[in-house]
């Protein structure tokens, strides 16, 4: 069968399918259904782009992300799925690329140029001028006739009331025949045939492959061309003498920060590392999140000015052993700087509680460090800057596959109950979690009766075991409206819990309309 028809046959069916999946479902089961039609689509259409080893890959991550999303529905897996799914198709449509980032620039190109008209026309200038001359023929017949009639139509509504009624007798059905057309529901499907056609059919975007080709993973040194007169002379000794005053500009910059890094380093480290003991008399939130923030963006900002120093002809300079050899030691100091920053963030938790912030600050971390020493790998094998932009996307990736292979949820509740004090247990932000944590909640209730309510007015009194009982109805109700598509194995285990209770209803207190659950 020729490749048009496979296209076209798996484009109208990822329509429907799309729509079938998706339309007022939420992600789960059903993303893993289109994850295993996406790439079996691929394949049937672009076999030879799964001889790439990206695009197999990919693929596999694709597949384990969104069983990810069907085990724990967590909204890190469904962006991280979401984000491999774009890099993937950039790889199948063109196969010789190897840069994550490049694959997802062209798939969100293919995206833009809206493949749709590859449905309906080829791209060959005979078949745009028969389309321009079809649409001028069709003006011509159809459009021009109707203006004109619809003129007419209007004067002698004005001039004959009994006409006036026939018409208004003629438009009733129609008009209540569009009132019941879900306006929403087409552009839905509208979205979803853009999306399936951006997959399905590609305009051949090979920019980006050219500018693969042009780059290397390690740099290569410019050299001049041999003076042949004195003003050629002059001008290579004055780009050599800026070298070497770039390179004494780098050293002396280096060394600084280093001494510097050297005191704060040593501060934090028997400080923080060893002798830190939370007394109430700063602000510890303040004390993580600014210093936290703050000491990454030293962080990125030395991995920047290092880049720099390091970009051209200076990497051959035969006397810039020292300069090297600085900026080793304060890749090094960073990376103590990381972990004093991760022994921020553990105090935070040990005190207050595990919270996605504190969890991202993690992963974070661990992509820092791991970027740090692909700077060493840099400076040491001299490696350029796409090398680094190429491998640390891969990392980014990788931390992203890792987040999502856990439930955050049922982690975050579970260690805050068992591990944080009343006092500092921050009920209303367990109870912002999904659904499926309000089984660990109702085994710990106590939790919810503290003296002190969150917010009080005149009328009612909000506190945290009314929260809880309308989170608890308003989830019950919300699963009920959607379809076993949508099923995610850690909410359905949610879900089973309560079917052994009594139907929760809202409190007395309550100020909700009267709702019912459909058993």
């Amino acid at each position: 069968m020729e490749t048009r028809k496979i296209q076209l046959i798996f484009f109208l069916l990822g329509t429907f399918l799309f729509n079938w999946l998706f339309w007022q479902e939420q992600l789960g089961l059903n993303l893993l259904i289109f994850n295993v039609f996406f790439l079996l689509s691929s394949y049937f259409i672009y076999p030879n782009s799964f001889k790439s080893k990206y695009v197999i890959v990919f693929s596999i991550l694709c597949i384990i992300t969104a069983t990810f999303v069907f085990l724990y529905g967590s909204t890190i897996a469904k962006i991280t799925n979401c984000f491999l799914l774009l890099i993937c198709i950039g790889y199948i449509h063109q196969p010789k690329l190897k840069a994550a980032f490049f694959a997802g620039f062209t798939s969100i190109i293919n995206f833009f140029k809206l493949p749709l008209r590859k449905v309906f026309n080829n791209n060959s200038s005979d078949n745009q001028q028969k389309t321009t001359s079809k649409i001028i023929v069709v003006l011509k017949i159809v459009i021009i006739p109707i203006l004109f009639l619809s003129l007419f139509i209007w004067i002698y509504k004005i001039a004959n009331p009994i006409f006036n009624d026939l018409t208004i007798q003629f438009w009733l059905p129609i008009k209540k025949f569009f009132s019941t057309i879900s306006w929403g529901r087409l552009m839905f499907i509208l979205l979803g045939t853009i999306i399936i056609a951006s997959f399905i059919f590609h305009n051949n975007i090979i920019k980006f492959i050219h500018s693969e080709e042009k780059l290397s993973d390690f740099i290569i040194r410019k050299r001049r061309i041999k003076a042949t007169n004195s003003a050629i002379y002059n001008y290579k000794h004055t780009l050599s003498l800026n070298l070497k005053n770039e390179y004494r500009s780098a050293v002396f910059l280096v060394l600084s920060v280093n001494l510097l890094l050297l005191i704060v380093n040593a501060t934090d480290v028997n400080w923080i590392w060893f002798n830190f003991e939370y007394d109430g008399s700063f602000n510890l939130s303040q004390f993580v999140h600014e210093g936290t923030y703050l000491l990454i963006v030293s962080v990125l900002l030395s991995m920047g000015i290092i880049l720099y120093f390091f970009r051209k002809n200076i990497n051959f300079l035969s006397q810039n052993k020292l300069l090297k050899q600085l900026s080793i030691l304060w890749i090094a100091q960073n990376i103590i700087l990381v972990i004093s920053v991760g022994i921020r963030n553990y105090h935070y938790i040990d005190y207050y509680g595990l919270a996605y912030k504190r969890i991202g600050v993690v992963f974070f971390l661990i992509a820092t460090i791991v970027g740090l020493i692909t700077l060493y790998i840099k400076i040491t094998q001299l490696k350029s800057a796409f090398y680094l932009l190429k491998v640390n996307s891969l990392n980014v990736i990788s931390v992203l596959v890792l987040l999502s292979s856990f439930n955050w949820d049922i982690i975050i509740a579970k260690y805050n109950i068992n591990n944080i004090s009343s006092e500092n247990m921050d009920v209303p932000f367990l109870l912002s979690f999904s659904g499926k944590i309000l089984p660990l909640i109702e085994e710990n209730k106590h939790l919810l009766r503290q003296e002190n309510g969150f917010f009080t007015n005149s009328t009612y009194e909000y506190n945290e075991e009314y929260l809880y009982e309308d989170k608890l109805f308003n989830f019950l109700e919300t699963q009920e409206k959607l379809s076993w598509l949508s099923m995610n194995l850690s909410t359905q285990k949610a879900i089973d819990y309560y079917k052994t209770k009594a139907t929760p209803q809202p409190t007395s207190s309550t100020p909700l309309p009267n709702r019912q659950i459909e058993n």
